[in-house]
């Protein structure tokens, strides 16, 4: 339940005109061995807890168990009990490598890394196969996995991520122009799709023209974070940025409020070109929910996914990969040429009403009740 998405599937859930049960799979030990027993331990007190009376309810796996074991757990119990399949991938095993994996990024792969990332959309699409209906977060993923498998009619639930728990915006208001001093903060476990390699240029170019401005890095040490403080070093940044590889956010988002922007994704310069065609189309980041879920203005890259999902004036939009355009943009801020209260409150109310947990609830409840009765079949 740490998850944000976990928690928001948990309360969407609950909120369902049905009977449901929250069944706890983890083990909570970091031993292969043992971790695989209490694994199937567990998987097995569930299937002994189901009895006949579960013939045609729904089994519904979580996104974070989209693996092998769990799969063939969740299938084998959903077939003995005569129980219906949900569940897809949190994000195809190919995707994760092109945006965590340093040694992706690069203008192009060798054959190795090509065979690889081939492999790995085989074995998703035999994994998404197994169940009897498709869950994911948006209809243009869905349609990626369903290629995959090779089953384009396969059903489908869209679970799109969403907000917790419903709540007002907390107290954040800018103060750059009393501070004279433009504050960014970013949160979370950076990878390619974060794009923070794009920040200090901007960042280089600013200082030049007299505006001052300090980055704020909460992010677990990694390839991502390394690179970009590397460059800041390089450009002698280092009163600029603040980098905290310790302090967690998620839990207490006060913690952030003295930021005058959030960012949320710029998308990498060294990013492959196909891993930038994926994000542009595709993705939707969770740290993007939250930014404008407890109701500041987040700084993302103008993707067709993210313009989707809550439209062209609730971000404050910068070029994908784009230092320079990332500089026009804080600059503007800073002459307030931007009215960024008016679009954090944009942000909120969208995720609050159109990703709300009620409004999903709703959704979810009208894709469960299309579903054919002969789809365990």
């Amino acid at each position: 339940m740490e998850y944000n998405k976990t928690k928001t599937m948990n309360r969407v859930f609950e909120l369902l005109p049905l009977g449901y049960r929250f069944v706890d799979i983890s083990s909570g030990t970091k031993h292969g061995t043992l971790k695989k027993l209490i694994y199937i331990l567990a998987y097995f007190k569930l299937f002994l807890s189901l009895g006949k009376s579960e013939r045609g309810q729904i089994l519904w796996l979580s996104e974070f168990k989209f693996t092998l074991p769990h799969i063939v757990c969740a299938k084998l119990i959903s077939k003995l009990r005569g129980m219906v399949l949900i569940g897809g991938p949190h994000g195809l095993r190919a995707d994760s490598m092109l945006l965590t994996n340093p040694s992706y990024q690069r203008s192009t792969f060798s054959t190795s890394q090509r065979l690889k990332l081939y492999l790995l959309d085989i074995c998703d699409g035999l994994l998404v196969r197994a169940f009897n209906v498709l869950q994911s977060y948006t209809v243009p993923y869905a349609e990626r996995a369903k290629r995959l498998a090779s089953r384009p009619d396969k059903l489908t639930i869209i679970f799109p991520i969403g907000t917790t728990v419903d709540r007002p915006a907390l107290a954040w208001e800018p103060s750059f122009k009393q501070s004279e001093e433009l504050r960014l903060v970013f949160w979370g476990l950076a990878n390619a799709l974060h794009g923070l390699d794009v920040i200090p240029p901007a960042i280089d170019h600013l200082r030049a023209i007299g505006i001052n401005v300090k980055v704020y890095i909460f992010s677990p040490a990694n390839h991502f974070v390394s690179r970009m403080y590397l460059d800041v070093k390089r450009r002698n940044l280092e009163s600029q940025f603040i980098l905290d590889t310790d302090t967690l956010i998620r839990k207490d988002y006060s913690k952030v409020l003295f930021a005058d922007l959030a960012i949320s994704h710029l998308i990498s310069t060294g990013i492959h070109a196909s891993a930038k065609s994926l994000v542009n189309a595709l993705a939707t980041p969770n740290k993007l929910f939250e930014i404008l879920g407890i109701g500041m203005p987040a700084i993302a890259a103008r993707t067709d996914a993210t313009i989707r999902a809550f439209g062209p004036d609730s971000c404050i939009y910068v070029e994908p990969c784009s230092s320079s355009s990332l500089a026009q943009v804080l600059e503007s801020i800073y002459q307030e040429m931007v009215d960024i209260r008016a679009i954090a409150k944009r942000g909120h109310r969208i995720v609050h009403t159109q990703y709300s947990p009620q409004s999903l609830a709703d959704q979810v409840a009208r894709q469960l009740n299309s579903l054919p009765e002969s789809i365990n079949s």
